[in-house]
């Protein structure tokens, strides 16, 4: 079955693309005839931070002792993807990581000059408590996966273009929104858009799919339909972004759940400090973003890093949160809070967000 989508120009101007004499037609299947070819780089990149997030998860076993040379060295082939600014962010994230690795981390205390992180509930936390897998993991799908995106979109934009863009997101042609029993699955952002998406057509990974099959045939012929691609290309962007902004409410929401409860022990707090730095990493990684390739703001995400206590990188004191629940948790409140007005998220959404769609439907 194919859709056909409207053209619609705005200027007559000779550089605008040719009135259409037919509209556009989306088909619903993705075209991967050349998706293998098209995607290669994008797999690399794929693979190679997949061995790097996977080398981090594994000292999540106090066993497991890792150098920096080891995470420097895995983390080598992404440094020319990922914005420059950033770099030594990740870089001194893996270095933590090593320092940490092979110890125990106590998790209910400050950090002192002698603190310097280790495994804790599970996880693996530099001496602040910051998941240093989650904190690395996040940035690197805004400031790699999603900036690689941007700079793809921004140029001359072919039906190989669009695939590229598909990859980065961690989509393939099949969009099984999130199934396990996908032969391909998808991995990252798409990964957790899926989760926010309750599978009726409406949710993020759905909208993106719809914008992404346009985009691709808009691609077909650019010279006519460039409003439709370019149009498309913006809606698959914003998506992806608001996307990763819900799932960071999502993770705030789990954090306040599970430190208001009435005994929290150090298994709890190792989960609360881990959803804390999902939804910690995704605000921070986000920052680094350029302001033009993004809807939130600079002095948004300000307000939001200093909610959150990690705005000194060198300093931060997050550790408040599972410290002093009482006096803290608020801040996280406000933090949803400030992600619905700029979003413009519906109350029915938030309480969407909640929610795991993937895990609660079986999919």
């Amino acid at each position: 079955m194919l859709v056909a989508v409207v053209a619609v120009l705005t200027s007559c101007d000779s550089s605008q693309p040719a009135k259409p004499t037919t509209d556009l037609v989306v088909p619903e299947i993705y075209d991967s005839a050349l998706w293998s070819i098209n995607t290669i780089e994008e797999y690399q990149i794929r693979a190679n931070l997949d061995a790097l997030l996977g080398l981090l998860k594994s000292a999540r076993k106090v066993d497991v002792t890792l150098t920096s040379s080891q995470l420097m060295q895995a983390y080598q082939p992404l440094m020319q993807y990922t914005i420059p600014s950033e770099v030594d962010f990740i870089g001194q994230f893996l270095e933590n990581a090593a320092i940490a690795s092979g110890k125990l981390h106590t998790g209910s205390a400050e950090p002192t000059d002698g603190t310097v992180g280790g495994v804790y509930g599970g996880y693996l936390f530099d001496r602040y408590g910051r998941d240093v897998d989650e904190f690395v993991q996040k940035s690197l799908f805004a400031t790699m996966l999603y900036y690689q995106a941007t700079l793809r979109s921004s140029g001359v934009v072919l039906p190989r273009t669009v695939d590229q863009i598909v990859a980065l997101f961690g989509a393939n042609p099949t969009f099984p929104n999130g199934s396990a029993k996908a032969a391909q699955k998808d991995v990252f952002s798409a990964n957790y858009a899926a989760r926010r998406d309750k599978n009726d057509g409406n949710g993020f990974y759905s909208r993106f799919k719809k914008a992404a099959l346009t985009a691709r045939a808009a691609a077909e012929k650019p010279e006519v339909y460039g409003n439709e691609l370019k149009n498309a290309l913006k809606e698959m962007l914003l998506i992806w972004e608001k996307s990763q902004m819900a799932t960071a409410i999502n993770y705030s929401y789990l954090t306040i759940t599970t430190l208001s409860a009435t005994q929290v022990d150090d298994v709890a707090r190792g989960k609360a400090m881990h959803t804390f730095a999902e939804a910690a990493g995704i605000i921070r990684g986000w920052k680094s973003v350029p302001p033009s390739s993004r809807m939130i703001t600079d002095a948004t995400l300000d307000e939001l890093t200093q909610l959150l206590l990690i705005s000194d990188a060198n300093n931060p004191t997050c550790y408040k949160f599972w410290l002093e629940p009482a006096l803290y948790l608020n801040r996280l409140e406000q933090v949803t809070k400030k992600l619905q007005t700029v979003y413009g998220f519906s109350d029915a959404e938030m309480e969407d967000f909640k929610t795991n769609w993937v895990s609660a439907q079986s999919r």
